[in-house]
């Protein structure tokens, strides 16, 4: 064991020892809180399909297949009438109306 002196020069403060025997019980209690309903993508309408299907004979594509209004004003447009969905579980855009 080290000196008194030695232990107030370095600062060192004893940690108190986890008890470590019910880690099984309280993992399966956070298991338990932090289990989130899975969110499935919304079917898309009759409507947005119409609606959808207009907005792809409006894009123009250049030679190489990229949009001529740019990638960032397709993406925006495409958040914008539904056509791209968010899930909040996955952390990934997904393409609705498209059979994954």
């Amino acid at each position: 064991m080290a000196p008194k002196s030695l232990l107030k020069t370095l600062k060192y403060k004893p940690q108190v020892q986890l008890n470590m025997d019910d880690l099984k019980s309280v993992e399966k209690e956070m298991a338990s809180i932090w289990v989130k309903p899975k969110m499935e993508m919304p079917s898309p309408t009759p409507q947005e399909l119409v609606k959808w299907a207009k907005a792809r004979e409006l894009q123009c594509v250049d030679e190489a297949g990229n949009p001529v209004e740019g990638w960032a004003a397709r993406i925006a447009a495409m958040k914008l009438d539904g056509r791209l969905w968010y899930n909040e579980e996955s952390k990934m855009w997904h393409r609705r109306g498209i059979e994954e």
